[in-house]
């Protein structure tokens, strides 16, 4: 049965983890959102939604391509995308475990910045960010949509697109309110936790996935 708009919803169910979890594009963008004029911070946004429109056609034109003419090999990727899920979500289940580092670091000032050269930086950080390409390509892996028309490829990377959006969006909002850096601050490590064990699952599902031709 060819996938439909059913297949959607654990796509968004596994983009919107990928979102939510912390890393060198939300470093940025905060850095940014608190220190820098609210034209800055959506310039870096809109260079990092740039690169993921790069990055999630990649993932969709890519892999079909690889599946259709190498199945085998496609069956090793689920294997090695399977595996670097597991040993990120366990990464960042660790990290929130012990307390280590998140995505906010100490801030310094951004006057620098102009929009310009924060689209240039949020561009470069996400396009140069190789745990973008392996979310990416294990998300299409891991669900159904891969296997379904095109028009339902293109439909989800507008998900994709707009998830990613909104969510900075909303944070940019609530960055600028008073007292929502420390209140997200003081969340991140149930965030990274939380995040670390759904991408741990996920892992092993692709990974089950990816086996299943040897068992």
């Amino acid at each position: 049965m060819t996938p439909g708009l059913e297949s959607l919803l654990p796509f968004a169910a596994f983009w919107l983890v990928a979102v939510l979890t912390p890393g060198p594009n939300m470093l940025l963008f905060t850095w940014l959102a608190v220190s820098a004029p609210r034209k800055v911070a959506v310039a870096a946004v809109a260079g990092i939604q740039s690169a993921m429109l790069i990055w999630a056609f990649a993932g969709l034109f890519g892999l079909a391509w690889f599946i259709e003419r190498f199945p085998g090999a496609f069956r090793a990727v689920q294997v090695v995308g399977g595996l670097y899920l597991i040993w990120r979500g366990l990464a960042l289940v660790r990290s929130a475990w012990t307390g280590g580092p998140g995505a906010l670091r100490t801030l310094r000032p951004a006057q620098d910045f102009t929009p310009q050269s924060a689209y240039r930086a949020g561009f470069l950080t996400n396009m140069s960010n190789p745990k973008t390409l392996a979310f990416v390509a294990s998300l299409f892996a891991t669900t159904s949509v891969i296997h379904g028309p095109l028009w339902l490829g293109f439909i989800s990377v507008a998900l994709m697109i707009a998830m990613s959006l909104s969510y900075y969006l909303a944070c940019l909002w609530l960055f600028t309110r008073p007292g929502a850096l420390a209140a997200y601050a003081r969340s991140e490590r149930a965030i990274t936790g939380g995040a670390g064990a759904i991408f741990a699952f996920f892992g092993l599902q692709l990974l089950a996935n990816g086996l299943q031709i040897w068992l």
